[in-house]
């Protein structure tokens, strides 16, 4: 009888799989590996699941657009909300034109 290998599985079977999983589990999986990474990072429904019962702001209201976040990035800013955490990106911007660099700064 042949063995199949986890990393050989198709990638909506190991989101299946790790919706059953502690969060602190899925966390050690992402760090063990960047395939695992990616599948966790980009599958929304396994960070709905999490978020049901998780996340600090549930939805937005009525009257505000909704946010453009993956479910992982709400749940990851709302438990930095929640432990008091913030952080601000600077993102810079170089642009090159006939040999001279202009950049740009913003922080988000």
């Amino acid at each position: 009888m042949s063995s199949v290998h986890l990393l050989q599985l198709p990638p909506e079977i190991l989101a299946h799989i790790f919706m059953n999983l502690e969060l602190q589990d899925i966390r050690n999986l992402m760090f063990s590996n960047k395939f695992l990474l990616n599948i966790i990072l980009t599958n929304n429904s396994l960070w709905k699941s999490i978020c049901k019962n998780q996340l600090l702001v549930r939805s937005s209201s009525d009257n505000r657009k909704p946010i453009a976040l993956s479910c992982y990035n709400r749940y990851r800013i709302s438990k930095n909300w929640c432990s008091g955490v913030y952080r601000k990106k600077v993102c810079l911007y170089c642009n090159q034109i006939n040999d001279v660099y202009m950049c740009k700064s913003s922080i988000r």
